[in-house]
């Protein structure tokens, strides 16, 4: 973790590494810490799907996504989607307000069916 927070997975994902992000999950995974990564914050309260909502990559976000349940009781991918950073915003909200219409349907989309499978 560098000064402001941001993990390597963070990093790799503004860098749009997608090979890197999958090379460092999957060592993440012998250890069973992904959940534990996947909801780590920086200093302005946001996790890795906030880079990835930022930099508007459809594999990356979708890549990140697959990590997690998608269903169920305390679905892990819903929290994940629901986190706000520390002005408020839903990753989601964050694509939105930054111009990256695409991720932010994508997000959207995503929510409403978790929604409806609970």
């Amino acid at each position: 973790m560098n000064i402001s927070g941001k993990t390597e997975l963070m990093l790799s994902i503004e860098n749009l590494d997608l090979d890197k992000i999958k090379q460092f999950i999957y060592s993440e995974y012998k250890s069973l810490a992904i959940d534990d990564e996947m909801f780590k914050k920086d200093s302005t309260g946001r996790s890795a799907i906030y880079y990835a909502a930022l930099r508007g990559d459809e594999d990356i976000i979708w890549f990140l996504l697959s990590l997690l349940p998608g269903t169920g009781i305390f679905c892990k991918r819903g929290q994940l989607l629901e986190s706000k950073d520390n002005q408020g915003l839903t990753p989601e909200e964050f694509a939105q307000v930054n111009g990256n219409d695409k991720i932010y349907k994508l997000l959207c989309s995503e929510r409403m069916r978790i929604e409806f499978f609970e």
